[in-house]
């Protein structure tokens, strides 16, 4: 007889099945790390091999995280405080990681990418783990976080090189809570001690995360728990209110310059200027099509909901509430664009909190897709198209245009930073797009916008900001060179007319700069004939799409002396 062969026992860990959940969490990730992989290569291909990032304003956060961690100065150079980030939270980690990695040029350019490449993962990880509770289907789970994550668009906001991956990352999660802790009426210790936290981050990443802990706390004074409300209001001012008082300290206002120059606030001092306010609002709402579906369907499904469950105080109802009134504030005293990067919070809010309402329906819907005729599939399809198609241009200009928006910002701000550290280090110079050159150069900035001049701030937001005041502060500095956006300077506020154009750049096909052409100075003659000696050396050194075209031809070599 022969002996039975004995099978040798498995681990029972490597014999375990992967999760379904698992499963749509590893092929989520693959999807979006190739995504990224290959716009990261698109993007070298569009600008030599040079790592850039698609937006300017990434280099300011850079260059006052950088300084603090070498120089002990929180300012856009090591002269002294400038409160130019309208994210101080994300400076500050930014800054911590150049304490502890360094801040040479190989981990100074990489750090944001990397941070945002690393919170993009935390976070789709925490979103297919609500996902994953509530869509039993793979398929279906997977088809719903590919939608949240490319509709944010996650990808992209990557390659900014700025806050927002990381607000989304608060904003979600506060969002969620909120609405699980009003539906039951009660807040758990160790919740409340989580939403405060959130309350806290919301607006030291964004200050628009104001927005939503002023709805969430409004919402649980309206429920009944009135201190917890106000708590969540006093938690989200307290590192607004010390970040502020730090600043005002130095000299600089309670709000960030770029908080203040770029906000939409409402000027309620005379009918005109409601008008204007009511008028500038309304083009917002246009200008942006998705965000009035976006709103529409938030409020929609509230109904709904309302209808159904005959009480606002369920899960969804609060996930959707909350989220069309901080659209409507955001949308009221906030701004839009600039690569979908500050509206990118509040299409995650609206994505998360419609599928989690909608999870049911979504499910049928989906699983049903084979058991339907192709005409019922069909119209099904051309429905969904229907109001997903505002959403298309974001989605195509996100992925596709990626890489030439990377393109536009080295051929504009990474050459004028590239030539103002070769030929004016040390000296002043007038700019009015202070990234790049901030944080490649050590030239001493004269910021004509006001980002980084309390002074220049100042009279824009008094009115009084003039061609009087731009003479004077360039004076004051001893500026000899000006690169600047022409457009940005008219009626009252034109450039000094004794400036000389020298020269411009201009940039085929522009989509995120500020102006396709910068337009370079010389404020005295001598400085205006040593700028085109510089500019024409250069020429050859920028890239073949930028055109450069010169009002003040160099002086031509003199001849040599004639032979004996």
């Amino acid at each position: 007889m022969s002996a039975t062969p004995t099978v040798p026992k498995q681990s029972p860990h490597l014999a375990a099945p992967v999760r379904p959940g698992a499963r749509t969490l590893l092929i989520a990730l693959g999807i979006f790390l190739v995504t990224c992989a290959v716009l990261l290569w698109r993007a070298l291909r569009a600008t030599d091999g040079h790592f850039v990032y698609a937006l300017d304003d990434a280099y300011i956060h850079m260059a006052i995280a950088r300084n603090w961690a070498l120089h002990g100065v929180w300012g856009i150079t090591p002269v002294g405080f400038s409160s130019s980030t309208s994210s101080p939270l994300w400076t500050l980690l930014l800054g911590l990681v150049y304490r502890a990695a360094g801040a040479g040029a190989g981990v100074g350019v990489a750090a944001p990418f990397a941070m945002n490449a690393a919170l993009a993962l935390i976070l789709i990880a925490w979103l297919q783990r609500i996902l994953g509770r509530r869509f039993a289907d793979p398929g279906v789970n997977l088809l719903v976080l590919l939608f949240i994550i490319y509709i944010i668009p996650l990808p992209a906001l990557v390659f900014t090189g700025l806050e927002h991956v990381l607000a989304i990352l608060v904003v979600l999660p506060l969002l969620y809570l909120a609405a699980g802790a009003l539906a039951r009426g009660r807040v758990g210790r160790g919740e409340g001690a989580i939403l405060l936290a959130l309350a806290a981050l919301a607006p030291a990443v964004r200050y628009e995360g104001l927005f939503l802990v002023l709805v969430a706390g409004l919402l649980f004074m309206a429920r009944g728990r009135r201190l917890f409300g106000g708590a969540l209001g006093v938690a989200s001012v307290i590192p607004v209110g010390l970040y502020g008082a730090w600043s005002v300290a130095h000299g600089w206002h309670w709000l960030p310059n770029s908080v203040l120059l770029k906000g939409n606030p409402p000027d309620l001092s005379s009918v005109a200027g409601f008008i204007t306010t009511i008028l500038t609002v309304w083009r917002m709402w246009f200008d942006n099509p998705y965000m009035i579906v976006l709103c529409l369907f938030c409020m929609a499904t509230f109904a709904n909901r309302l209808r159904r469950d005959v009480t606002p105080w369920t899960e969804a109802a609060m996930l959707n509430l909350i989220t069309a009134a901080t659209i409507v504030l955001h949308m009221t005293f906030a701004r839009m664009g600039w690569l979908f990067r500050y509206e990118a919070y509040l299409v995650a809010m609206g994505a998360m909190a419609l599928a989690l309402a909608w999870q049911n329906e979504l499910t049928g819907l989906l699983e049903g897709l084979e058991r339907r005729s192709a005409t019922e599939s069909l119209a099904l399809a051309c429905v969904a198209l229907l109001a997903l198609l505002p959403f298309m241009p974001r989605l195509f200009a996100s992925l596709v245009g990626l890489p030439h928006d990377v393109r536009n910002t080295y051929e504009q701000q990474y050459q004028m930073a590239r030539f103002l550290n070769r030929y004016y280090a040390g000296q002043p110079v007038a700019i009015n797009d202070i990234g790049a050159v901030s944080y490649m150069t050590d030239v001493r900035i004269v910021d004509l916008f006001g980002l980084a001049n309390p002074e220049i701030a100042r009279e824009k937001l008094a009115g009084n900001y003039t061609t009087r005041v731009l003479d004077r502060v360039t004076r004051a500095a001893g500026v000899r060179v000006a690169m600047v956006y022409d457009k940005w300077y008219k009626e009252a506020a034109r450039l000094p007319r004794h400036w000389i154009k020298v020269g411009e750049w201009e940039v085929d096909d522009n989509r995120i700069l500020g102006d396709a052409t910068v337009a370079i100075y010389g404020t005295t003659p001598e400085a205006a004939a040593r700028l085109g000696e510089q500019l024409s050396a250069f020429a050859p050194e920028l890239p073949a799409t930028v055109q450069q075209r010169f009002f003040l031809l160099p002086s031509p070599a003199p001849a040599p002396p004639p032979g004996p």
